[in-house]
């Protein structure tokens, strides 16, 4: 172990060196190391390598400890974020002094079995998963579990992640939901039921929240839904081409932000594997790119077109009917080659930026727009609705 001394004459445990580590051996932190009582873990400690955001990736863990028990001293108050983070620790348990637990600290990535001492004030497990009491929140689901009860009203951060086939179907959603962070259930491939649909009640959808996740039925969205944030459905894809995520009731959401649903590959029979209400005003940085299409209620009319939007979709999953009131359209962002043949640009755009459509398009536009302008600027063929003036050729 390496650690650092803390003010009141106590250490924290800052890093534990898996290179002796002995495989799936138990993890026994001591209540003292060089005469010093050990009261806390620090962030990251014990993890086996953190997620690389940008990519969405996670490394993959050299040390096995799954079967292992890591058992905690008496004397540990505070355990940082991600302390045990990706660490392949199977069981945990955790004593009654500990009373403060950071986000992901025992998302383990293969979490079986979480205990906590009787007498613990802040924390409990349930079918050997592992809740605050007193946020009313998942902090980490155990394989062994089989649901989320009624009454948490959060999903903490990566507290779903990595679980998988073999450990049967679960109930993640009970209906007092009404958060779901950031990573919550990244790379999860039981979300839901197969074949059934799940709703969801929850006001918020953190960043990444169900990235790289496999559906296996519908995830339904309540009116309760106000926010989803970056690449929340980043590519999610379907279970035996059943999975699909229905937002149509969603009517208080108002954006689609960067990479919300990049390289997603949901499909349906009708086109319609996601989709969303008519309240959608802005579509964010690459919100789409490289993905399959959606569908926008019948009267959607965003304003906001951000950069890579749809870039390299799939689909043609913005029609031009929906682009009525178009103010702002990014650089690349209809650059696709299956993307559209015609495309309607509004008087209403005022800002085009580079290389925003596949050059085989054809635009139809307002003579003397911003848009006509661009298109002339740009080399795009356009149509501006005026007949060419063609008298001269009559005959005397």
């Amino acid at each position: 172990f390496s650690y650092t001394m803390r003010g009141n004459g106590t250490l924290t445990i800052t890093k534990f060196d898996w290179s002796g580590y002995q495989k799936n051996t138990d993890i026994v932190i001591p209540q003292m190391i060089d005469g010093y009582n050990v009261t806390a873990i620090g962030d990251l400690a014990f993890s086996q390598g953190d997620v690389d955001v940008e990519k969405v990736e996670l490394p993959d863990r050299k040390y096995e400890a799954k079967d292992a028990v890591l058992i905690i001293p008496n004397t540990v108050t505070t355990v940082g974020e991600k302390a045990f983070f990706n660490s392949g620790i199977g069981r945990v348990n955790i004593p009654a002094s500990v009373n403060s637990i950071g986000a992901a600290a025992f998302c383990t990535g293969c979490l079986k079995n979480a205990t906590v001492q009787q007498g613990n004030e802040r924390y409990a497990a349930i079918e050997g998963a592992l809740y605050d009491k007193k946020a009313k929140e998942l902090l980490a689901f155990a394989l062994d579990a089989t649901a989320v009860p009624e009454g948490i009203v959060s999903l903490g951060e990566f507290s779903c992640m990595n679980l998988t086939y073999e450990n049967g179907e679960k109930i993640l959603f009970p209906a007092t939901i009404r958060e779901i962070k950031d990573f919550a259930l990244w790379s999860s491939e039981w979300c839901i039921r197969m074949g059934n649909t799940t709703k969801i009640h929850a006001e918020t959808v953190g960043a990444y929240a169900f990235a790289k996740a496999t559906l296996w039925g519908t995830l339904e969205f309540s009116e309760n839904l106000k926010k989803i944030g970056e690449g929340a459905f980043f590519q999610v894809h379907s279970g035996l081409y059943t999975g699909k995520v229905d937002f149509s009731n969603c009517y208080k959401l108002k954006t689609i932000p960067a990479r919300a649903f990049a390289y997603h590959e949901l499909f349906q029979s009708d086109d319609k594997a996601i989709v969303f209400p008519s309240t959608i005003v802005e579509i964010g940085e690459e919100a789409f790119a490289n993905a399959m299409g959606c569908f926008f209620g019948g009267n959607a009319q965003p304003k906001i077109i951000g950069d890579r939007a749809f870039k390299g979709a799939k689909e043609a999953a913005l029609q031009a009917k929906y682009l009525t009131k178009v103010e702002y359209i990014g650089e690349e962002a209809f650059q696709a080659e299956k993307y559209y043949l015609e495309m309607t640009i509004p008087a209403s755009c005022t800002f085009i930026g580079d290389n925003a459509f596949y050059k085989k398009v054809k635009l139809k536009v307002t003579p003397g727009s911003y848009a006509e302008i661009w298109a002339q600027e740009n080399g795009y063929e356009y149509d501006n609705g005026i007949e060419q003036d063609l008298s001269w050729l009559g005959q005397n």
